[in-house]
């Protein structure tokens, strides 16, 4: 079985309101599926199920989820759930998105799925269970992006598409931490990474350019 599969039925004794889990979007959201209907007899037809999914969470369709969250509010017996499967959500749409976190109605859960759970408000995370699924093969892409030149780092860079520009970034925060006795002056490098990570929560950041920074800036193990 899946290892999101087994964390997930390893809690499902009493389940959470809200469940962020972030990594690999598609695998993920499949093995929620999974899970739901194994565990709850679910389907993805369900009309106890309601999925969005997308590039980026819109404001209309955070409407379109507190009206359906607030309808039968009191009444609901049976298990709803909703799935939330964005790649980028906006300060706008999370904090649009943190009333019905703050006051969740009974008998109804979120799985928030997203790239990277730093991207995402404080005040959200706090009130969640945190998953964090990261497959070999990106954790691997953190550890080389570090043994590689600077030329051989920008070919890595180049090979991403945007669906995977914050998994590669999640990546390499692994891979920082892992091999933090290898680098001189670890707690300024660290903290600097994370900054610049910080500017990814802008929409309309230049993902590219702050690889070409991070390629340049971080030490070569």
């Amino acid at each position: 079985m899946n290892d999101l599969v087994n964390v997930l039925n390893q809690n499902s004794g009493q389940l959470a309101s809200l469940y962020i889990i972030s990594g690999n979007n598609k695998k993920n959201t499949e093995e929620v599926f999974i899970f739901l209907q194994k565990k709850y007899n679910i389907k993805k037809n369900s009309s106890e199920l309601f999925y969005f999914s997308g590039v980026d969470l819109k404001v209309d369709q955070v409407r379109k989820i507190k009206e359906i969250n607030t309808t039968g509010n009191g009444k609901i017996k049976e298990l709803r759930v909703f799935i939330l499967d964005f790649q980028y959500i906006s300060r706008i749409s999370q904090n649009a998105l943190l009333k019905t976190f703050e006051e969740p109605v009974d008998n109804t859960v979120f799985f928030l799925l997203v790239n990277s759970v730093n991207l995402l408000l404080d005040t959200i995370k706090s009130r969640a269970q945190i998953i964090k699924i990261i497959s070999q093969e990106k954790d691997e892409i953190g550890r080389v992006f570090l043994k590689s030149k600077y030329k051989d780092r920008t070919k890595i860079i180049k090979k991403l598409n945007q669906a995977e520009y914050l998994q590669f970034i999640e990546s390499l925060e692994n891979a920082l931490v892992m091999q933090r006795e290898k680098i001189r002056n670890f707690p300024r490098v660290f903290k600097d990474f994370i900054e610049i990570k910080k500017k990814l929560s802008h929409k309309n950041v230049g993902f590219y350019y702050i690889f070409e920074f991070l390629a340049i800036s971080l030490p070569i193990l």
